[in-house]
């Protein structure tokens, strides 16, 4: 299998729907959520993303291809594609109908 380019790994659009979790829109259209407990539990200065008013605190740079929060936190939209743990159908975001199913690989830009 080819590498997904990487500047296909951009994000158009953010929701903190709460408890730790982001919904993030990929360029192709898909809603994934990624939820930080597992960096949370880990304590320190990840257990900030504890706080959906730390959540909310984001930037987004480099035309969305990366995610910035106050204390020097950055993640590529790459990884935080790979941290989804569920993805959501692009005709609707709010629906979660994708839960279950595998994400959906990136499609060659034309």
């Amino acid at each position: 299998m080819k590498p997904i380019p990487r500047e296909q790994y951009r994000i158009t659009a953010v929701k903190v729907p709460g408890k730790g979790r982001l919904r993030l829109k990929y360029i192709n259209d898909y809603w994934i959520e990624v939820d930080f407990a597992p960096l949370i539990a880990r304590g320190g200065q990840l257990a900030r993303f504890a706080d959906d008013q730390f959540l909310v605190n984001h930037r987004t740079r480099e035309h969305g291809m990366y995610m910035d929060w106050p204390g020097d936190i950055a993640f590529s939209a790459e990884t935080l594609w790979e941290m989804g743990t569920r993805w959501v159908n692009k005709a609707d975001e709010l629906s979660l109908e994708g839960m279950g199913t595998p994400k959906p690989e990136f499609k060659k830009q034309h």
